[in-house]
C-alpha cells in the first residue's frame, strides 16, 4: 500500500518591518529552506545583505493593501470581516496559484514578508486552498529600535512608527493563534543564533534540513553586529506618548515561559483593548486626510508651479495627524 503524500510545509517569517525578518529568513534558507528563485535586490543602506523575499508575493501582498485602501505604514485596524470579502478571497486564489508554480515539489520553503503581519487570515484561506502545513516564525524587535531605522529608512515620526510597531505585533500574533508558531527576539537571535534556531526548529517541529556546523561560518559572516546601525533607548527621549505601555507589550515577549515563546493571549488582548477605542475614533477623520491627500497629490502631478504650497499642506496635514494621534493617547 502506498504511503499518502506528506503536506508541503510552508514557514512564514512574520514580524514587524525592521524587526530582523531578512536576518531570521536567510538563516532558515541556509538551514534549508527555499525560498523561490526570484528574490528582491538588496539595497545599499537598507537591507545591505538581502531582503530574502519571494518577488511576486511581495508585489501582490503590496497590491493587497492597495486593494483594501492601505499601505505598508497604514496603523488603522482592518473592517470587519475584510478576509471573507470577494477581493480577499481572489488574492487567497492568486498566492495559490504562485505556490502551486514555485513551489509544487518542495517540501520546506520560507515566505518572509512583514506585511504578513496584517494578512495572515489570507495566508490561510491559501494554505487550505493548496494543501500546504502553515507554521509561524514571529521575530520581534525593541520599538525603540524599530522606530529609529523608519525614521532613518522612510523618514517617518516617531509616533507614526511607534504606532506601526504596536499594530503589527498586536495583529501578527493575534492572527498566528491557530496556526502552529514560535516566537524569538532579534536580541537572541544576534547574542546566540545557534540556540535560536535551534529552539525554533524544537518549537515548530522542524528538523532542519541542514546542520549547524555546515553553515556556521556564513551565518556568522551576514550575522555580522556592525550592520545593526540603531540601538535600545528609552523611548520617552523619542518623544512617544504612552512609552511606558510599548515597553510593557515588549516585556511579555522577553519574559515569556510558554512552549511556543509568546505571551499569553489574555494579557495580548488586553493591551488591545487599551488603544483599538482610539483607533475607532480616530479613523474616520483619518479617511477625510487620505481624501485630502490624495486631492493634493493630484494637483502635484498636474501643475508643477504649486509643487511647495502642496508639499508644506501635505506636511501640516501628516502633523495635524500625528498631534491629534499623540493627545487621543494621552487622553485614555
Amino acid at each position: 500500500m502506498s504511503q499518502p503524500a506528506k503536506k508541503r510545509t510552508a514557514l512564514l517569517v512574520v514580524g514587524m518591518h525592521r524587526s530582523g525578518t531578512s536576518a531570521l529568513t536567510r538563516l532558515v534558507n541556509l538551514m534549508g529552506c527555499d525560498l523561490g528563485t526570484a528574490l528582491l535586490a538588496a539595497r545599499a543602506n537598507d537591507n545591505e545583505t538581502g531582503f530574502w523575499e519571494h518577488q511576486d508575493l511581495n508585489l501582490l501582498h503590496e497590491e493587497m493593501l492597495v486593494a483594501m485602501a492601505k499601505w505598508w505604514a497604514d496603523f488603522r485596524p482592518w473592517p470587519a470581516n475584510w478576509a471573507t470579502t470577494p477581493v480577499a478571497e481572489s488574492f487567497a486564489a492568486r498566492i495559490a496559484d504562485i505556490v502551486q508554480r514555485d513551489f509544487a515539489n518542495v517540501s520546506l520553503f520560507a515566505i518572509k514578508d512583514p506585511r504578513l503581519c496584517r494578512l495572515l487570515p489570507i495566508w490561510q484561506q491559501a494554505a487550505a486552498a493548496c494543501d500546504l502545513d502553515l507554521r509561524v516564525a514571529f521575530i520581534l524587535r525593541h520599538p525603540s529600535e524599530v522606530v529609529q531605522s523608519l525614521s532613518r529608512r522612510d523618514g517617518l515620526s516617531a509616533s507614526h512608527g511607534a504606532l506601526l510597531w504596536w499594530r503589527y505585533l498586536i495583529e501578527g500574533e493575534r492572527c498566528s493563534r491557530q496556526l502552529p508558531r514560535a516566537a524569538l527576539t532579534y536580541d537572541h537571535l544576534l547574542q546566540d543564533w545557534q540556540q535560536a534556531i535551534g529552539q525554533l526548529g524544537q518549537r515548530l517541529k522542524i528538523e532542519w534540513p541542514v546542520q549547524i556546523d555546515a553553515v556556521s561560518p556564513e551565518v556568522e559572516d551576514f550575522l555580522n553586529p556592525a550592520l545593526r546601525h540603531n540601538k535600545r533607548i528609552d523611548l520617552n527621549t523619542l518623544g512617544v506618548a504612552e512609552s511606558a505601555r510599548l515597553q510593557q507589550l515588549y516585556s511579555l515577549f522577553e519574559n515569556a515561559d510558554g512552549p511556543d515563546g509568546f505571551p499569553l493571549p489574555a494579557a495580548m488582548d488586553r493591551h488591545a483593548a487599551d488603544i483599538e477605542p482610539a483607533m475607532a475614533i480616530i479613523e474616520p477623520w483619518l479617511r477625510e486626510q487620505d481624501h485630502d491627500l490624495a486631492v493634493l497629490r493630484q494637483l502635484l502631478s498636474s501643475e508643477p508651479a504649486h509643487s511647495q504650497a502642496v508639499h508644506a499642506e501635505v506636511r501640516r496635514l501628516r502633523q495635524d495627524i500625528e498631534s491629534l494621534t499623540a493627545r487621543l493617547r494621552e487622553t485614555e
